[in-house]
């Protein structure tokens, strides 16, 4: 699935991304992203904006519409289609090799079983997952963006550069508390 080319959707994307939140107003979205970053409240500002986002969400399939009598008691509903296709991959374990830490070894897992670890594993990845979204619509964008500005291509390269870059240690990070994360609960069981 490509990625919507709205300025705010990464930002409505990460507001989104919690389970609990769905079924919401476009009055209710705007009230999160005035509560989530600096960067999601600039957008918040821009009601129409979130709006056309929205409908674009829709049209693309990652969302469906229930349409209120009162127009701003209209909800949205994610469908199955609202993860994008580079969050799903980021969400499965992914474990590098078959062997089995020795027990001898310097490596102490122990304290998997504590489920503080755990949860500051999980908060870490999605904290990375989220970072990884914004640096692959960064990354996209300064792509579009040699198009419309080639008497810029060089500066933009460099950018995009330092964008993927920046995309591939995030990944190496995501893909390290997920070989851990996945040793804890194999541990566990």
């Amino acid at each position: 699935m490509s990625q919507l080319k709205h300025k705010n959707y990464f930002q409505i994307q990460f507001a989104l991304s919690t389970d609990d939140f769905d079924g919401f107003t476009v009055k209710s979205l705007r009230n999160k992203l005035l509560h989530q970053n600096d960067e999601a409240r600039l957008y918040a500002e821009d009601r129409r904006a979130i709006y056309r986002t929205l409908i674009a969400m829709v049209n693309s399939g990652e969302l469906h519409k229930k349409v209120a009598p009162n127009p701003q008691q209209s909800t949205f509903h994610k469908t199955s289609l609202f993860i994008p296709e580079h969050t799903m991959a980021i969400k499965e374990p992914v474990i590098l090799s078959d062997k089995k830490i020795d027990e001898n070894s310097s490596a102490n897992f122990d304290t998997c079983s504590d489920r503080s670890s755990i949860k500051y594993l999980e908060s870490q990845l999605k904290e990375y997952q989220i970072s990884l979204i914004i640096s692959v619509g960064e990354s996209e964008e300064y792509k579009s963006l040699f198009a419309h500005l080639p008497d810029m291509r060089s500066e933009l390269e460099m950018l995009y550069m330092k964008s993927r870059e920046k995309s591939s240690t995030l990944m190496g990070q995501i893909t390290a508390i997920n070989n851990v994360l996945s040793y804890c609960k194999s541990s566990s069981l």
